[in-house]
């Protein structure tokens, strides 16, 4: 069978957003085997090889940053790779650095694969508050596309299936990493976690307007503290799920949400998947709109400041007037 290896350094997050394109690969190439090339950036690593019923890839190839830490170690990694044989090459790495680019564009050059695709869009003017990271990608597959047909592309066909959780609820997403660099101000770093404060203050104004909803709290154990503070305050009202579940437990938990309220995380983009109601709370660490989600349901909040000068009550009318409409599970 042909195969064709796809290439992109990965979390949960870079991953969905690779949805529309993975889709396009497959329906270009319906005979091939599909290999997912990634590193391993941190111990817990989970990404799914299907949502639902739709399988995006057939197979992850996945190492880790000391197989190319060295070139005794690089050139192992490449003996693995062309030992697979494959057919097709698709580079979709975010455009990084020149060196990052070209180290890239070596290590795969000396792994044989005859057909590449995505390398040429490295010299194109990237404008991100035209074409979000998302849509740039798909575009790497085919520039010819629509911004309507990436954003069919980045849903899911959904299945009707037993919860997890009994109880109406919204979801929350806090994770996020400490802190981010400001485009083109290499020295200045930007706070980009929203304060337990501004999380216990949106719950407060929540659970007083809307008493008949719980709240679930998703994220990995680094999200712990949050969440057992807003339980001890909050009590009943409060799920606590952080490090508590696997791909497939998230998933389900985050599909029959009533709406989201999230930081830029992967949790945003797989409510982007059920096309579910999202508040996203972005920082200005990043250019406007390169990570935004392609999904009609979401608002997104992003001032030029720091990304705690967004207010709980703002955060608070998006909710208000998202759960106002129909269409939610």
């Amino acid at each position: 069978m042909k195969k064709i290896l796809i290439f992109r350094n990965s979390n949960l997050g870079d991953y969905l957003i690779s949805i529309p394109a993975l889709k396009l690969i497959k329906a270009y190439h319906p005979n091939y085997k599909i290999v997912y090339m990634t590193i391993q950036n941190r111990n817990n690593f989970d990404l799914p090889l299907k949502i639902e019923e739709t399988k995006l890839v057939d197979k992850f190839f996945i190492f880790k940053k000391k197989n190319y830490s060295s070139v005794h170690e690089i050139l192992k990694l490449i003996k693995r790779v062309k030992k697979q044989n494959f057919n097709k090459l698709y580079y979709l790495q975010e455009h990084s650095s020149l060196l990052n680019f070209l180290k890239h564009y070596i290590f795969f050059k000396f792994c044989g694969i005859n057909q590449t695709k995505g390398f040429s869009s490295f010299f194109y003017r990237k404008n991100y508050f035209k074409n979000s990271e998302t849509i740039q990608i798909c575009k790497r597959v085919n520039k010819l596309i629509l911004k309507k047909d990436i954003k069919k592309l980045s849903v899911i066909n959904t299945k009707k299936n037993k919860k997890l959780i009994n109880k109406k609820y919204i979801t929350y997403g806090p994770g996020g990493f400490a802190a981010g660099r400001l485009p083109n101000d290499i020295n200045k770093l930007s706070p980009k976690k929203w304060k337990t404060e501004n999380w216990h203050e949106l719950t407060m104004i929540f659970l007083m307007k809307f008493k008949n909803y719980n709240i679930v709290i998703t994220g990995t154990k680094n999200d712990n503290n949050l969440a057992l503070y807003l339980k001890k305050k909050y009590k009943k009202k409060i799920i606590n799920m952080c490090g508590k579940t696997n791909m497939t437990d998230f998933i389900n938990i985050l599909k029959y949400s009533s709406l989201h309220v999230c930081q830029d995380n992967g949790s945003m983009h797989l409510a982007t998947v059920f096309k579910k109601k999202c508040v996203c709370i972005f920082n200005n660490h990043d250019y406007y709109n390169k990570w935004f989600p392609i999904n009609s349901n979401a608002k997104i909040i992003r001032l030029n400041t720091d990304i705690n000068t967004i207010k709980p009550t703002e955060v608070y009318r998006k909710i208000k007037h998202l759960l106002s409409k129909k269409g939610s599970f």
